[in-house]
Order: C-alpha cells, then sequence, then structure tokens
C-alpha cells in the first residue's frame, strides 16, 4: 500500500527540523496556500536574522513590524508573544527568542480566517477614526 506523507527528503528534513513548514510542490498551485506559505518563509527567515542578532530592540521592531500579520493568523498569540517581548521578569534573550519562536510556529500552524483579516482591517481603521468624516465613518461602520 502507498501511503501520502512529506517523502523520504521531506521527512528527513522534518525529523532535523520539526517546525520547519513545508508543503509540496502540487499544492503550492493553489494561490492561497501558496500565499500563506510564502508569508511564513519570509517571517521567519526575518526572524531568525533577528534571532542571530542577539538585540531585545531587534526583536521589539520585529513584533512590532508583524503584529497586524500575527493578529490575523492568531490574535491570543500574537497577545501572548507581545508580553513575552516585553520581558517584565527580565530573562535572558535566549530564553525569551525561544519561548518567541514556539509561539511564532504555532500561529502560522493555521492560516487566518477571513473573519480576522476584517478584525485586523478594522482595528488598524480604528487608529484613524478621529479623523475620518462621518460619511467616511458611515462606509465602515453600521450604527
Amino acid at each position: 500500500m502507498i501511503e501520502k506523507g512529506a517523502g523520504l527528503f521531506g521527512k528527513s528534513i522534518l525529523d532535523k527540523y520539526p517546525n520547519t513548514v513545508i508543503e509540496n510542490e502540487g499544492v503550492l498551485t493553489n494561490f492561497r496556500i501558496r500565499e500563506q506559505w510564502l508569508t511564513k518563509q519570509f517571517v521567519l527567515r526575518f526572524y531568525r536574522a533577528i534571532k542571530d542578532s542577539e538585540s531585545y530592540k531587534n526583536l521589539v521592531n520585529f513584533h512590532s513590524i508583524n503584529k497586524f500579520l500575527l493578529m490575523a493568523y492568531n490574535q491570543n498569540l500574537m497577545r501572548n508573544m507581545g508580553r513575552i517581548v516585553a520581558n517584565p521578569l527580565r530573562h535572558n534573550f535566549k530564553s525569551v527568542v525561544e519561548e518567541y519562536e514556539n509561539l511564532l510556529l504555532l500561529s502560522f500552524r493555521e492560516p487566518p480566517h477571513y473573519t480576522s483579516h476584517i478584525n485586523v482591517l478594522m482595528h488598524i481603521l480604528g487608529y484613524f477614526k478621529k479623523k475620518l468624516s462621518h460619511k467616511e465613518k458611515a462606509f465602515f461602520w453600521v450604527n
């Protein structure tokens, strides 16, 4: 019986790097899946650079830049990641990035729902609500 799975190469990669984001080439022909996969790859690549820099300032900047993306994937995990970055107990950088990385990888396990994208956009719009006219607000909010 032939089983579906990661294949020999994919399995060896997953055995060595269990949190690696992989997809097969057939699945990547789907635009939505490909977009999610590429998003994960780029974010994780930038994260590795932050991790290598061993700079709290760079980690804070990374989280700030990716806050809304992470919110779309999982709002609760994004908040927990923010708490980790705040580092109120003054843990060393290595333990902070390990804990942060675990949640970062966990947040990318499932693609965001379209309602999450709406929530993020409405959240961002909230920053501008005092600058919008009543007509502009009515376009976005139902009174």
